[in-house]
């Protein structure tokens, strides 16, 4: 039978057509050699759990455009569960959101794999989940438990612990990381979770306990230790994948390496303690300077050195550190008897200094993705609120006009609690009993961090503090304010902000420049956030 999309619709069933296209992304497909049936026995899963900084990006860019030439060779590249960088596609995380799943038991993603191979009726042998997040995330080894009863196997990329953490403290500090550093090297390597992280031993005696020490694949990122001295046609052979190796390779820029010398990292960690508007702006930020800054670079025909961050005295510390897991991995999972894990360190990259106009560059880069003057907004606000109190206080005013005062004013101080009041009045008390680490978690992202922390535990004190329903409200009752938008439009002649209110009227109201316009936008839409 020969496997296309439209064929298919008529053979057996629109139902199956639409998973074709929607599982594979691709446009109509046909086979010209019939395919040979295939046992409808589960899949093995091969899950790619980085480590980060080992090219682990560019494998999944890769994987994610040749989605449907692998889905036709029954190989699938799930299209869910993925995170992507909205305003830079270039970055992603792949399927982090299993872990999360997995961890929470969550049945959605488990249930849309077995959707799709119940329709696909027995082509798919292979499952690749890939994500770095595996490694990040300590209890992501239960995504062998989330997948019982299907085989997993397990793939991991290990590099030398000084590479590692000079490469995954710079991708925190100027890559726009979403949990973005603003802390100096030497005050991060000691935190707990750098050291956890040092110490490779600990993600795969994990994996190892869920999935069996048979089915944890180990590989080195070094050039001279990659089978076929490349990462892609090592990771064919790890994965038992010989088709890999004819597809296309995605372009370079799909790479997430380093792209700033170690004196530029420096500088955009002294701003990322400053606000910003949301965290896109942060994201649009780091984007716009690194373009900007190797563009300037360029065009002077100054070099723009790789990052090294750590001194000789540090390095030779870690990697003396890590001696015993190093040995303890190469023996163990690589069957080395000499007990040698990495290769020579690489050379360190030249060191370069920075220019008054790249220091101009960034600090204009900053003004534009800043947040507005919360003080000047405060203040109005304090000032409508002073207005309501005397108003309350008069005596001339009616029954139902004092009512209609207080309403106004609870509406406005409900407001300012929830969303100037509440999270510096829970940062004050969260900072007595959290870790460090945590702590700026917090404040860098507090309802993420809320929901992901506090949620399982307290549910309904979180949702009530970020609550994460409808931006439209109950019922999406808040759609009333639609026809009161356009018709004002209408009214002062501007048509062309009517039709972008229509189409996003909390993203309308919450990109205002006048503070005092998004004020109103907030009554008007108190809930819904930039992200």
């Amino acid at each position: 039978m020969k496997f296309c999309c439209k064929k298919l619709w008529i053979v057996q069933s629109s139902h199956y057509s639409w998973h074709c296209q929607h599982y594979a992304r691709n446009e109509l497909v046909e086979t010209s050699e019939p395919q040979a049936p295939v046992s409808h026995r589960k899949p093995r899963i091969v899950v790619h759990i980085g480590a980060t900084k080992t090219g682990s990006t560019y494998i999944q860019h890769f994987l994610e455009k040749n989605r449907p030439a692998l889905l036709r060779a029954g190989v699938w590249f799930p299209e869910i569960g993925l995170y992507w960088q909205s305003t830079r596609p270039h970055k992603q995380a792949g399927h982090s959101k299993f872990s999360w799943a997995a961890v929470n038991n969550h049945p959605g993603l488990r249930e849309h794999i077995e959707a799709g191979l119940a329709l696909m009726k027995g082509k798919v042998h292979t499952i690749v989940l890939s994500s770095e997040a595996f490694f990040l995330h300590e209890y992501a080894h239960r995504i062998a438990e989330y997948f019982s009863g299907y085989s997993v196997e397990m793939v991991a990329y290990l590099r030398r612990q000084d590479e590692w953490a000079n490469a995954q403290y710079c991708e925190f500090v100027a890559g726009g990381a979403v949990g973005r550093v603003d802390i100096p090297f030497a005050e991060w390597l000691k935190l707990p979770e750098t050291q956890r992280r040092l110490d490779y031993r600990v993600p795969l005696s994990a994996w190892v306990s869920a999935v069996g020490a048979e089915n944890v694949n180990v590989r080195v990122f070094e050039k001279a230790q990659l089978y076929g001295n490349d990462l892609l046609t090592d990771f064919a052979e790890a994965t038992k994948l010989p088709i890999l190796l004819d597809l296309p390779e995605p372009v370079a820029d799909d790479r997430n390496s380093a792209r700033l010398s170690a004196a530029h990292v420096e500088l955009i960690r002294i701003f990322n303690s400053r606000p910003f508007y949301d965290r896109d702006s942060y994201f649009n930020f780091i984007e716009d300077i690194t373009r900007k800054l190797q563009a300037w670079r360029a065009d002077h025909g100054l070099p723009m050195p790789k990052p090294w961050v750590l001194s000789e005295e540090v390095a030779l510390e870690i990697m003396a550190n890590a001696e015993a897991v190093n040995r303890e991995i190469a023996s163990t999972y690589l069957g080395r008897k000499e007990e040698i894990l990495f290769g020579p360190a690489s050379p360190v990259p030249e060191s370069t200094i920075l220019y008054s106009e790249e220091l101009t560059l960034v600090s204009e880069a900053y003004e534009r993705a800043k947040p507005s003057d919360v003080l000047a907004l405060n203040s109005k606000l304090d000032a409508r609120m002073t207005t309501s109190r005397r108003k309350l206080d008069s005596p001339r005013k009616s029954k139902s006009s004092k009512k209609g005062n207080q309403r106004q004013k609870l509406l406005i101080m409900g407001f300012w609690l929830i969303y100037w009041v509440l999270t510096p009045v829970l940062a004050t008390v969260y900072a007595r009993r959290a870790k460090p680490e945590k702590f700026r978690k917090f404040l860098s992202e507090p309802a993420e961090f809320a929901r992901n922390h506090w949620a399982k535990r307290h549910p309904f004190v979180t949702g009530l503090i970020y609550p994460n329903a409808d931006p439209m409200g109950p019922f999406r009752i808040l759609r009333a304010w639609k026809p009161v938008m356009r018709k004002f439009a209408k009214i002062t002649g501007r048509a062309r902000f009517s039709k972008a209110a229509m189409e996003n009227p909390i993203l309308f109201a919450r990109t205002r420049r006048n503070p005092l316009k998004r004020a109103i936008g907030r009554l008007m839409f108190p809930c819904g956030e930039l992200r």
